[in-house]
């Protein structure tokens, strides 16, 4: 048992049972008090769902991290790494730190790894 649900169940009964109350049916005993809080304070009828273009899963069967995160962005790590979002991200920061689309097409780069085999 958590510790909001603990402290809420102990200090507060009348809130714990409105807090039932109010959340959307689709929200049964499984999930956590915090789950609940978080749907309430924003609002959610529905679960959300992950924000990779490529991806249609939701987030039906898990809890929240806290109350203050929620849900994470992505369904799963790879999920997360295959989301065209990520890869753009990641893209402009290789530009952005060495002018060019990958670390290995940088001269800089290309120099220190030579040197490096070399050296070995």
């Amino acid at each position: 048992m958590s510790t909001i649900n603990k402290q809420i169940k102990s200090k507060h009964p009348y809130l714990k049972q409105w807090i039932i109350q109010s959340v959307p049916s689709l929200i049964d005993k499984f999930y956590s008090m915090q789950t609940k809080i978080y749907w309430i304070i924003h609002g959610l009828v529905d679960f959300p769902k992950c924000q990779n273009p490529n991806c249609s899963n939701t987030f039906k069967n898990r809890n929240v991290g806290s109350i203050l995160k929620g849900y994470p962005q992505h369904c799963s790590s790879s999920c997360g790494l295959n989301s065209p979002l990520t890869k753009e991200r990641a893209k402009n920061t290789c530009i952005e730190r060495y002018g060019t689309i990958s670390p290995a097409q940088n001269e800089d780069i290309k120099n220190k790894s030579k040197k490096t085999c070399l050296e070995r």
